[in-house]
């Protein structure tokens, strides 16, 4: 799939723009609620969605009642990411247009969960070990991380020698 600069490209967010949460981060919403309770309790905890694309897991997490701010290098995405709110009828989290380079710069930043389905291959080889840290540090105590890392053996691996295979 092409990808620009400033993230993935328009066709990429038109064929993805029906993409149900993912797998794990619908696990660990399920842990998240054993852990605080229903979503209620959640409505008081801050989550953040790396690389929310055409928003499938931010929908999922407004939907369970976390605080979101949902991050993407590509203003494209939000449009996708608008129309999937709406058509739930789900209020528009907090939107971020940054990569995650020059978000996780930020000190204070905490969160109760931090998803990333997809997007954390993109941070170049070289920093991928000191933003991996970086995210680490931004989740409470207690907290989730649910991600998806491409392996050696990935398809993608072909694409470019600018991203992270672990």
């Amino acid at each position: 799939m092409p990808r620009s600069r400033v993230g993935m490209s328009k066709s990429f967010y038109k064929k993805t723009k029906s993409v149900p949460a993912r797998p794990w981060l619908r696990k660990a919403i399920v842990s998240a609620r054993k852990r605080w309770g229903g979503r209620k309790s959640l409505s008081q905890r801050p989550a953040l969605d790396i690389g929310c694309g055409s928003g499938g897991d931010t929908v999922a997490l407004v939907r369970a009642g976390f605080q979101v701010t949902a991050l993407d290098r590509s203003k494209i995405s939000f449009q996708f990411l608008r129309q999937r709110l709406k058509a739930a009828k789900l209020p528009v989290p907090k939107l971020v247009h940054a990569p995650i380079e020059r978000y996780s710069r930020k000190k204070a930043l905490q969160f109760d969960l931090i998803n990333a389905s997809y997007a954390l291959p993109f941070i170049r080889p070289k920093k991928f070990r000191s933003e991996w840290n970086k995210i680490v540090k931004m989740v409470r105590p207690g907290g989730f991380i649910s991600c998806n890392l491409f392996g050696n053996r990935d398809s993608w691996r072909k694409e470019s020698k600018n991203m992270s295979f672990v």
